[in-house]
């Protein structure tokens, strides 16, 4: 149409004026010249919005940010050809990572047909602010996010005092950093964060041990402080244990430690405040891996210095550099991001580049193969920005939908499963996406509504959801009504339902959860062909094996069976239930690392499995395969088995136990292994008893009054007596009292109370206290919002719990699913 109308114009002009060709191209001049233009709809925007007016189809526009008159030293940004469906074409910058930040922007157009180029006007757009997250960064196991005042939150761990809130307390919810403001980025790297501030200043805590804070000290920091003589950053870059700071100069200058030359200053020095990179200028664009450092230039090529043991370097071998060299055979690159030991660039055609280790398809190529050249990302394209942290990698798309690859081993890919991938999977249950980060293992998005969601590992509670090994507080377990029983083993779970049927969930590495598989399940699956029972049993060690109870008193087991603890005659794994040899008249059944003991009608006992420290009692260190009686052993009321020894209550209130007693966990006031079972010192009144599946075991039993008593291994005050003193014979839990059961895991203790709600104490780093903390306690403290209960069990790290509406909630690890829910899949950050 516009070709139409230049020749019907010039037809007239020439007719009734005698216009010339020259006074043509006038006309055109003044009114027809390629213009840029902010689009009102996106005026305020954190992801400005451009239209081009006056162009003819065929012609290619380029959008640069930060460019001159001639469109010259600009970081392009966008680019397209004019088509006949895109009459006036938009073009998008990336996220500003921050409001009240003002960009200026250019567009080129080269003619269609022609060598000719034209650069626009400027134009500038500030974004004002927003309520929400503006700009997040991810590393280790830590994030920090930029929040509308241009204040900073951060989450995770905490150890090196990396959250900057004054405290080395992981953080599993966000958290202030102290006495920070006017933050336009920030970066974090491992046990260190820094921020750009808009006065072109930088600020840095955390840890300090080569330098990398720049305050020209190894001291440990808990609060932001200035990195020295550093004044006109417009860009900041951290790594490992270096930081580098671009300048508006377009030069670049690096401090912190430089064993492998990643400052790029020409030595190995460590430097404690900031050194110029040598011979680099025209930088555009800055980025820094854990050993190595690489930039952007306005030329779109790219130079990388330090570390190429993996090839990180890009210039075709594994030579140490010490100065900048180039990426061999990389051009038109907009946008670089670098991690450990290798390193990925965006190009203007909105596809990807990735080189250097690839160990678990990290570079995006199909193989498994370093590279130390450049490799195109296979089948992504119209990505507009790029995330890559760990093992993994991500690029955000023009549709505002993710895509990653390369490691998956805690789900950092966010597809749902955790299978590497090397090649681009979408990040599944998102969408509308304007930001990303990745992290060691995990990975979060910033939304169009500036929510944040994340996924993957949550150990340090980097998910920021108020969890960590995904939870801290219990969350109902999804797909499971009508239950009668909870048995939480190590790292999976167990649950009875009202129909006699069983389900189980979590880590499955030996057939544990009884589906005729070995796949991990995060929701409940049905235990196969198993029916009418009554009870449950789970192995609460790594092992990994079930028992349950059958409605005509026989018991049948599945899952490992190395050392005979299927009592089936074999060692020989079963994915699904078989008989135990030989066993009827059973009223209790259960588990200890790799031994089981069934409890008769007769008020017997018969044990089956590993015997290596007399666990069976039958006087001998025997394995067995099929059951054998526990010597001696009569009027048995009830039993516990823990990791390498067995407990009974009798007839009398009594307790005796056998087994290892390494730590006092057999209660004699002595630390010998016993072969058959010897009485519990001055223990009375008993009517239930708990054992711990530890190797460094402990016991405890509820007595008659309602209150606990517990003996054995007290490192993390899993005894509850207020102190982590061992101790050989039973001693009262404080504070605690109308107790009506008790639960052990690895070094913590649950106890059900009458009112129907729970307690816990001991160890807690994953949670398993479910009191919102990870903070050990060596008394009793209450599990948060969990009322109703009628009866509990506890896993290793984590515990469950059943309540009277019939459903089960959980909280504590959560590293195999073992809660009913894990983040490999986005979850939303608690609101900061």
């Amino acid at each position: 149409m516009k070709n139409q109308y230049f020749f019907i114009c010039y037809l007239m002009l020439t007719l009734f004026t005698g216009c010339s060709r020259n006074s043509m191209v006038e006309f055109r001049s003044l009114d027809l010249t390629p213009r840029l233009e902010v689009q009102p709809a996106g005026l305020n925007k954190l992801e400005p919005e451009f239209k081009i007016k006056n162009l003819e189809i065929g012609d290619r526009i380029y959008l640069y940010k930060g460019a001159d008159a001639n469109c010259a030293g600009g970081v392009l940004v966008d680019s397209v050809t004019l088509t006949s469906n895109t009459p006036d074409p938009v073009l998008k910058a990336p996220h500003l990572g921050f409001a009240n930040l003002e960009k200026k922007y250019r567009a080129k157009i080269i003619k269609v047909g022609t060598a000719v180029e034209i650069c626009t006007d400027e134009e500038t757009h500030t974004a004002v602010a927003f309520s929400g997250a503006l700009q997040i960064s991810a590393n280790y196991s830590n994030n920090c996010l930029i929040q509308s005042d241009q204040t900073v939150k951060c989450w995770g761990d905490n150890w090196a005092g990396q959250l900057g809130d004054g405290t080395t307390i992981q953080r599993p919810t966000p958290v202030n950093v102290l006495g920070l403001t006017n933050v336009i980025q920030i970066a974090v790297g491992f046990q260190y964060t820094c921020a750009l501030l808009n006065d072109q200043t930088v600020k840095c805590w955390g840890d300090n041990w080569s330098g990398q804070l720049g305050d020209g000290t190894t001291t440990q920091r808990l609060t932001p402080v200035s990195v020295s003589g550093l004044n006109n950053a417009i860009q900041i870059t951290v790594g490992y244990s270096h930081s580098c700071a671009l300048l508006s100069d377009q030069t670049v200058k690096c401090w912190g430690s430089n064993y492998d030359g990643r400052l790029g200053d020409g030595t190995t020095t460590r430097r404690l405040t900031p050194v110029t990179v040598s011979g680099l200028i025209n930088a555009t664009q800055i980025s820094v891996g854990y050993y190595h450092s690489c930039a952007v230039l306005t030329d779109q090529t790219v130079k990388c210095w330090g570390d190429n043991y993996y090839r990180q370097i890009g210039d075709g071998t594994a030579t140490q550099r010490l100065t900048p060299v180039s990426v061999v055979g990389l051009t038109n690159a907009v946008q670089i991001r670098m991690f450990n030991g290798r390193g990925c660039a965006l190009l203007s055609d909105q596809t990807v580049k990735c080189w250097g280790y690839n160990g678990n398809g990290q570079l995006g190529d199909g193989t498994y193969t370093t590279r130390a050249t450049p490799v195109t990302v296979v089948g992504l394209s119209n990505v507009t920005e790029l995330a890559i942290g760990g093992e993994s990698s991500c690029a955000l798309l023009n549709n505002q939908n993710m895509k990653c690859w390369g490691d998956n081993w805690i789900g950092q890919l966010g597809d749902g499963t955790t299978t590497r991938r090397p090649v681009a999977v979408d990040v599944i249950n998102i969408s509308n996406v304007i930001h990303a980060a990745v992290g060691d293992g995990h990975g979060c998005a910033v939304l169009g509504d500036l929510t944040i969601k994340c996924w993957g590992d949550n150990r340090s509670g980097q998910l920021g959801d108020g969890g960590n090994s995904s939870r801290l507080a219990p969350v109902i377990v999804a797909g499971l009504i009508d239950m009668t029983q909870v048995s939480s083993g190590g790292y999976y779970d167990c649950f009875v339902l009202s129909d006699q049927t069983v389900k189980c969930m979590g880590f499955n590495g030996y057939g544990q959860l009884g589906d005729g598989t070995t796949t991990q399940r995060i929701t409940p699956v049905s235990v196969s062909g198993l029916t009418n029972i009554i009870r449950i049993a789970t192995s609460k060690s790594y092992s990994g094996f079930a028992c349950a109870i059958l409605s005509d008193q026989t018991v049948k087991c599945w899952g490992n069976n190395g050392s005979g603890q299927l009592g089936d005659g074999t060692t020989t794994q079963r994915l699904t239930p078989v008989n135990v040899s030989g066993l009827s008249n059973v009223t209790q059944v259960a588990l200890g690392d790799a031994q089981s003991c069934a409890l008769l009608s007769d008020q017997t006992v018969k044990c089956w499995g590993n015997n290596g420290n007399g666990q069976l009692g039958d006087g001998t260190t025997t394995q067995r395969l099929t059951p054998v009686s526990v010597s001696g052993l009569t009027n048995v009321t009830s039993i516990a088995v823990g990791g390498k020894f067995g407990c009974a209550v009798l007839s009398n209130q009594t307790v005796k136990c056998w087994g290892y007693n390494g730590n006092g966990q057999l209660g004699d006031g002595t630390t010998n292994q016993k072969l058959t079972p010897i009485m519990v010192s001055s223990l009375s009144n008993v009517i239930q008893i708990s054992a711990s599946p530890a190797y460094n075991g402990y016991t405890c039993a509820v007595l008659g009054d309602q209150t606990v008593k517990c003996w054995g291994f007290n490192q993390n005050g899993q005894l509850g007596d207020g102190t982590t003193t061992q101790r050989i014979t039973p001693v009262s839990v404080s504070g605690l009292s109308n107790v009506t059961q008790v639960a052990l895991g690895y070094d913590h203790s649950c106890a059900l109370l009458g009112d129907q709600t729970v307690k816990c104490w001991g160890g807690n780093y994953t949670g398993q206290l479910g009191n919102n903390t990870l903070a050990n306690s060596l008394s009793p403290v209450s599990v948060s919002g969990l009322t109703n209960v009628t009866q509990i069990d506890s896993g290793g790290d984590f515990d469950c719990a059943v309540l009277s509406h019939q459903v089960s909630k959980c909280w504590g690890d959560n590293q195999y699913g073992q809660l009913g829910s894990i983040s490999e899949s986005p979850t939303t950050v608690i609101s900061p």
